[in-house]
């Protein structure tokens, strides 16, 4: 935000004594005061206080207003925010920021400081080299303010994340795109939760020669919707992300990557079709970039009503098709099926069948979509 916004705070603050100023990680070098920020991946990461104090003392920065300047700087390209808080003493206090030095002219944002409160700063993303700077200020005629500051900064440069953690992201404004490598664990699928913020995002999963072996998968920031994709143990991938913005305003994106073990008895043709029981529920995979096939018998025992119910785990879509014995499609029964935003969740296929044999295919028609799936039937 470009507009200049001012944010006071007045009345009575408790007093209270000052830490140590050898607790002190800032470092003051002339006109401001250096704050390295401490980089964050898991969020689990130790983040130091800051101490600090202004007064009417100070020297005027701007506009009348006394107090300290911060200088943070973008060590590597990512999001920083501050939070401040634990926040005492007597007279009133202003908090501004902007990566600008003329701090007085334009700002990013600004936020109101209340007594004893802890506050987020979401601040901005900016590539390396770059700063920040963290006006805490006041223009009352006579006020002694002391605080506490953190730092973090969620760096965008392309990495190695962990599968069943959640792993925290910077962007990098002029960045086309960023990839994140993972190596899966077990056979079968990776389910991905995402945040981005307030902008919609494109995904897509690469082999481990960065080639891309999925659809781009479009997901608005609102619809909460997760990903699919089917894996193989021991095999490396990148996931890719795409057309992100300025996080500005937004806090760091965040991602979520489990794995899921699937233990799947299927055929590959139709004369290899495995067996399943009345109201079993069996899972199955397909591997991104390779296009699945997999078969199933049943044996109905005399004519009557059934149901397949096809519950489904994809980055796309699988579908269901029923053959007779003799190898001709069954096109009596009717589909149902369950969408959100456009995402097939289920298809149920149902009606009557005469008693007899009857095969399965659960397929993709796209070597591009994968994850998993579960098939019952009644």
């Amino acid at each position: 935000m470009k507009t200049k916004i001012t944010a006071l705070i007045t009345g009575l603050m408790l007093f209270a004594a000052m830490i140590p100023s050898a607790a002190m990680a800032a470092e003051s070098s002339g006109k401001y005061v250096e704050m390295l920020p401490t980089k964050v991946y898991q969020g689990k990461e130790h983040v130091p206080k800051i101490s600090g104090t202004i007064s009417d003392s100070d020297p005027i920065l701007f506009d009348g207003y006394r107090g300290k300047i911060y200088q943070v700087p973008f060590t590597e390209s990512g999001l920083i925010d501050v939070k401040i808080g634990n926040v005492r003493g007597t007279g009133s206090l202003n908090v501004a920021y902007g990566k600008k030095e003329n701090l007085s002219d334009k700002w990013e944002e600004q936020l109101k400081i209340e007594n004893g409160l802890r506050h987020n700063l979401q601040l901005s993303s900016a590539k390396a080299g770059e700063q920040l700077y963290i006006a805490i200020c006041s223009k009352a005629p006579s006020f002694q303010v002391s605080f506490d500051l953190e730092a973090r900064l969620y760096p965008a440069a392309d990495r190695t994340i962990r599968l069943n953690t959640t792993e925290y992201l910077g962007i990098t404004p002029i960045a086309k795109s960023q990839t994140y490598r993972f190596t899966a664990k077990e056979t079968g699928y990776i389910k991905v939760n995402y945040y981005t913020g307030e902008e919609d995002a494109t995904f897509a999963l690469l082999d481990n020669n960065k080639k891309q072996i999925s659809k781009n998968i479009a997901r608005s920031y609102d619809g909460g919707l997760p990903l699919y994709f089917g894996v193989k143990k021991g095999t490396t991938y990148y996931l890719r992300l795409k057309n992100v913005q300025d996080q500005s305003g937004t806090g760091p994106y965040r991602l979520y990557l489990r794995n899921t073990k699937i233990k799947e008895k299927s055929g590959a043709t139709k004369k290899k079709s495995v067996s399943i029981k009345r109201n079993k529920k069996i899972k199955g995979y397909v591997l991104s970039g390779k296009k699945g096939h997999d078969w199933y018998k049943v044996k109905v025992k005399k004519s009557g009503k059934v149901k397949f119910y096809l519950k489904n785990y994809m980055s796309g879509q699988c579908y269901i098709d029923l053959y007779n014995k003799k190898g001709k499609k069954v096109k009596s029964l009717r589909q149902k099926t369950i969408d959100a935003d456009g995402y097939i969740e289920s298809k149920t296929k149902y009606g009557r069948l005469s008693k007899g044999t009857y095969y399965i295919k659960i397929y993709t028609k796209d070597k591009r979509e994968s994850g998993a799936y579960t098939l019952k039937w009644k």
